[in-house]
């Protein structure tokens, strides 16, 4: 995983628990974190420059638009769980985890939406290692591997930080 990308995750990952503000701030930084992939397009990401080069359009909702959907829904999910959340406790783990599955389905299913059955060029294939079925696994990789790994670390990081901040903001009003 590159540098890049592991900002990326780590960006995201410690993006989740400010989820517990509401919707609106979910929405917010998920669109945050989409641009910033979206411009990582121009700026070194083969896989993207690929798929920027096919449709820009696309792959601003690739980015873009599932990010701020899987932020919006997990404010959201924080918001009904903390109803029912009578310590405080279990409703972060939930929005932490549902921001990385979410996050992961969105994006990987948009990925695929609409471009699976996309054929690269002998150059673009040739950027990206040379293979041609790249996006089958890159989906493989994310959904099988990745995915797993980012709801643990959410799961615990992304709890405590969530836990954090609502204690922050509690003490401010």
């Amino acid at each position: 995983m590159s540098t890049q990308r592991r900002a990326n995750k780590i960006r995201f990952c410690s993006s989740k628990p400010l989820c517990t503000c509401g919707p609106a701030v979910g929405a917010f930084l998920g669109g945050v974190f989409g641009v910033t992939s979206f411009i990582q397009c121009f700026t070194g990401s083969p896989l993207g420059a690929v798929l920027g080069s096919i449709s820009i359009w696309r792959t601003f909702v690739v980015c873009v638009i599932t990010r701020i959907l899987a932020g919006l829904l997990c404010g959201l999910l924080y918001r009904v769980c903390a109803k029912h959340d009578k310590k405080q406790g279990w409703s972060y783990v939930v929005a932490s985890v549902s921001g990385a599955l979410l996050n992961t389905v969105f994006f990987l299913g948009a990925l695929a939406l609409l471009f699976w059955n996309v054929q690269f060029t002998p150059e673009q294939a040739a950027s990206l290692g040379g293979v041609d079925t790249v996006l089958k696994t890159v989906i493989a990789i994310a959904a099988g591997v990745n995915a797993p790994i980012e709801a643990v670390v959410c799961a615990i990081l992304g709890s405590a930080i969530g836990k954090a901040v609502s204690v922050a903001i509690r003490k401010l009003k």
